[in-house]
């Protein structure tokens, strides 16, 4: 049987006269309608095997053409179509002579085997029965205009979907473009955040967004001081929010930090999960959503951003924020990194420029001492020689009474610089504690509380006793003063172990088991730059001239824990009290009663 394929695919017209001819058949192709009139006028086929959808000339036209030739009307055509599926679709091909409709599948086998089917039905070479729809242009077009119209309506439909979906598909590639362009630029870790946080805002409508980070120790979530608000009345707000922390599964950020998923909470003014309810109704907030930032299966972060009005969750937009915020997690990321070898490069410069000072500091001290020793002992010489009413005697006295305060002061510098000798032994740290507090409560104020807090594991060090107590009178006299309206102290102990995680983190220690003693206050705290120079001998945020502090005194707590190889940090913020954490080496051996 001679067989003519007509259809503009290529692969589906080539796939389909392979598999005929592998039957025994004879098959000829052809690219459309015309070009499939002109070989079935010149070849004379015994079937037709048409598509409908084709350019120039479509599957209808090409089908009446053949019905309206004397010499073709005879020949049987098939067709299938997978666009033109409707029972109008299904009328006019027959009604214009097709043997067969077949609703094109997906395999060009599975049309080959419809076909087959019908073969042993049709009578090639039949008579064609005269159709008015074939003879009659005006009811033809009539017939045909409406299908086109109808089908042209369901192609702009789907154009118009497809434009706005490459539309979305472009605004949201900007998106993810723009903030990935602009984090890269950014120098740290808040302005990444800010960017991010107006850039979704801006795209989405959502009017307030807000970041929160795990904690030095990643127990909590603490509020970034950054967010992104498009209105004005967000203040109190934001304030309050600065104050929460949320563990991990406690509140909106928290159940997002736990389980790694966003969480869409549609009214957050009746959610009983939803801490700051009470506030967020003051401002107008309604719906929330949580989107966790995730690096290398951690989570660096957590983006809640809000509405004004209750939204139904969305799908599309949760999958189009977090596939923004998977791009923006390795960023993130990196400047937390660079952030964190800033700061240990930052400390590292700190103990070495400490460590030079008190190089210097120490050899000055000896220098100094010496000259004392000879002022002293010149001006005793001359007092022994004076009378008592002498005024002479009077200044004499003077120079020897400066002369002392001075060598205390060269002794405060020779501790800084740990060329002062100690004498640790074993001891506990418990213990050392509990006889100081005595004149620890004496040194503070009787609006101020002195509280200790104690671990159960003994807590045994190598340590000089009255060193140790030396530190902590320093400690407590630095606390008063940090709290001019009361407030209370804590002195609390705990055994941990310091990881390679910690080293890293801190940027000091080595490996193994400390005591920690941590001394926290509740007094105005200190900015960042402070924190930075609190060590620093000489340097003080008293006044001097009043005679209110030295600026010796937190140097020397340094000196004496480097002295005992141990460890001391402090956590502060202005408002928010400081607390010192001193680490010193946990040791096996007995205490000393």
């Amino acid at each position: 049987m001679k067989i003519l394929i007509v259809d503009d695919s290529t692969f589906e017209r080539r796939t389909l006269k392979s598999i005929i001819e592998k039957d025994g058949h004879e098959v000829i192709d052809a690219i459309d309608g015309q070009d499939g009139f002109e070989k079935a006028k010149f070849y004379m086929p015994d079937l037709v095997i048409s598509d409908i959808l084709m350019p120039n000339v479509d599957g209808f036209q090409f089908l009446r053409n053949m019905k309206k030739d004397k010499n073709l009307k005879s020949i049987p055509v098939v067709v299938y179509s997978s666009v033109y599926e409707g029972d109008e679709d299904r009328e006019i091909a027959l009604k214009l002579g097709a043997k067969s409709y077949i609703a094109k599948p997906e395999k060009p086998e599975e049309i080959w085997k419809s076909v087959k089917a019908l073969i042993d039905k049709i009578e090639t070479k039949k008579e064609f029965a005269e159709s008015g729809l074939v003879e009659d242009d005006e009811r033809f077009l009539k017939s045909y205009s409406q299908i086109v119209a109808t089908r042209l309506e369901e192609k702009v439909k789907i154009l118009n979907k497809e434009i706005a979906t490459h539309k979305r598909l472009n605004e949201e590639f900007y998106l993810l473009q723009s903030i990935a362009l602009a984090i890269s630029t950014t120098q740290n870790l808040d302005d990444a955040l800010v960017i991010t946080l107006k850039k979704i805002c801006n795209f989405t409508g959502w009017i307030y967004g807000e970041a929160w980070m795990p904690n030095s120790n990643g127990t909590l979530l603490v509020r970034n001081h950054r967010f992104y608000s498009n209105r004005d009345n967000f203040e109190i707000f934001t304030e309050q929010s600065g104050k929460v922390t949320f563990p991990s599964g406690m509140g909106l950020p928290g159940r997002t930090w736990s389980t790694k998923q966003p969480v869409w909470v549609r009214d957050v003014t009746v959610d009983p999960n939803y801490l700051r309810a009470t506030i967020a109704g003051e401002v107008g907030l309604k719906t929330g959503i949580a989107f966790p930032v995730i690096a290398g299966n951690e989570v660096v972060a957590v983006i809640v951003f809000y509405h004004e009005k209750v939204e139904e969750k969305n799908e599309r937009l949760i999958k189009l924020i977090l596939s923004v915020l998977s791009q923006i997690g390795s960023i993130i990321k990196r400047k937390q990194a660079e952030g964190e070898k800033e700061k240990l490069r930052d400390r590292l410069y700190h103990a070495q420029k400490l460590a030079s000072v008190g190089k210097l500091a120490g050899g000055v001290a000896h220098n100094f001492n010496n000259l004392l020793t000879v002022v002293m002992g010149y001006a005793s010489l001359l007092q022994t020689k004076l009378k008592d009413d002498d005024l002479l005697s009077e200044y004499a006295q003077k120079i020897i009474s400066s002369s002392q305060t001075a060598a205390n002061l060269t002794q405060d510098l020779l501790t800084f610089s740990t060329q002062k000798p100690i004498h640790p032994q074993p001891v506990n740290m418990h213990k050392i504690i509990k006889e100081s507090k005595a004149i620890l409560s004496k040194i503070i104020k009787e609006n101020m509380e002195l509280k200790t807090m104690f671990t159960d594991k003994d807590c045994i060090v190598m340590a000089d006793s009255d060193q140790i107590k030396h530190v902590l009178i320093n400690l407590t006299t630095n606390a008063r003063d940090a709290m001019p309206e009361g407030g209370s102290l804590t002195i609390s102990t705990d055994v941990i172990e310091i990881d390679d995680t910690f080293i890293k983190a801190h940027g000091y220690g080595e490996v193994g088991k400390y005591v920690l003693m941590s001394f926290s206050d509740t007094g105005t705290g200190m900015d960042e730059d402070t924190r930075l120079k609190i060590f620093d001998p000489f340097f003080t945020t008293k006044e001097i001239w009043r005679g209110r502090g030295t600026g010796l005194g937190l140097a020397i707590v340094y000196g004496l824990v480097k002295q005992h190889n141990g460890y001391i940090d402090v956590d502060s913020a202005p408002g928010k009290g400081a607390t010192f954490k001193i680490y010193l080496q946990l040791i096996e051996s007995e205490s000393e009663d």
